[in-house]
């Protein structure tokens, strides 16, 4: 059975928590592939295959994902807009292909969240607000943990877990955090500093894109590496590299906002101005306003709004969200002009900021 999240009550949602180093880290994120033994991947099953594997897994998980504290979404029963708002909230990948009915099961807090049938036959993903990844490593590894009581998972002696990719194999860890780098994006000192820091061990992709260049200067940084190191060394690794990136986005931070006091005060100005008094919005216009402002709050500067509520927004605002808040249809909702009316609403007011 489908059933939505509590997406709009109160202040639902992972995102609306804070979470360590949250001034620079708007969330972190461990993901384990693993595949069951002696069952082809998804991709190359056939019918009488998908049948058996469908029939060993659904008693695992009748007994262990289906109480209150756990939501399952059907994939292929869902709308086409459900699952949008899923990738919205980052619950979905949006590789996730549906060659193959799947399930997506997240618990209710969507801290934990099982993907089943997709590329592999299960991922296991722990998702926190900040910089928090060795929580996101735990949740990811509670899920296995229920799973692997009951299955027993594809491992090689030489190769570790075996997956459907092989860039996977070994531990099928994937390890990721989203960052936010206004100060150095500011000097000017992103890509160097990409370079001479993440060098060829970890991967940057751009916010909402897969090129490296990103709206608003939010990156997410990932290993590379599966294979040949433990996964605690893989995780200990990504927060050794995003700890010495944070140290020098605050460094440049302050310098930015020691030098060029007035012109950063005014772009915050100009986004807070922006978003409380358009009356329509796009989701860029949106996104870049919204990281300003989320600039100007976690300096001190903006006192109108706190920084979970701002980092909600950034998912909130988004085409489905939007739509679902409404209850409408696309073609029927102007989604710009109820954008711009939403960020009203939390915003408000006049902007008032902190002298320095």
């Amino acid at each position: 059975m489908s059933i939505p999240l509590p997406v709009f009550e109160g202040e639902g949602g992972w995102f609306s928590r804070s979470g360590p180093e949250h001034d620079v880290v708007l969330s972190s994120r461990v993901r384990l592939a693993r595949n069951l033994a002696d069952s082809p991947f998804p991709a190359k099953m056939s019918d009488e295959e998908q049948a058996e594997f469908e029939s060993i897994v659904t008693p695992v998980f009748e007994k262990h994902f289906r109480s209150p504290a756990w939501c399952t979404f059907d994939m292929d029963i869902l709308s086409a807009q459900h699952r949008q708002l899923l990738r919205e909230r980052n619950l979905l990948a949006t590789t996730d292909a549906l060659a193959r009915p799947f399930l997506l099961i997240a618990r209710a807090d969507e801290r934990a969240l099982l993907s089943v049938n997709v590329r592999d036959h299960f991922h296991l993903t722990g998702l926190r607000s900040g910089f928090d990844l060795q929580s996101s490593f735990a949740d990811a590894k509670s899920v296995e943990a229920e799973l692997e009581s009951e299955l027993r998972f594809a491992v090689n002696m030489e190769f570790g877990y075996l997956t459907a990719e092989v860039d996977n194999c070994g531990t099928g860890l994937r390890g990721s955090v989203l960052v936010h780098l206004p100060g150095l994006a500011a000097m000017e000192a992103t890509q160097r500093v990409f370079g001479e820091l993440l060098f060829d061990h970890f991967r940057v992709k751009g916010f909402l894109s897969s090129r490296t260049e990103s709206l608003g200067h939010v990156y997410q940084i990932s290993n590379k590496e599966s294979l040949g190191k433990s996964e605690e060394a893989l995780i200990r690794e990504l927060e050794g590299a995003v700890g010495e990136l944070l140290l020098l986005e605050r460094a440049a931070r302050t310098q930015v906002l020691q030098a060029r006091t007035a012109r950063t005060r005014e772009m915050f100005r100009r986004a807070w101005e922006m978003l409380t008094e358009a009356e329509v919005l796009s989701a860029e216009e949106a996104l870049t306003g919204l990281l300003n402002i989320r600039f100007g709050v976690s300096s001190g500067i903006i006192e109108d709004v706190t920084l979970p509520k701002v980092t909600a927004l950034l998912f909130q605002v988004q085409k489905c969200h939007i739509l679902e808040r409404v209850a409408g249809d696309e073609m029927d909702i102007d989604v710009d002009a109820e954008r711009a009316d939403f960020v009203r609403q939390i915003l408000g007011g006049r902007l008032k900021q902190r002298d320095r």
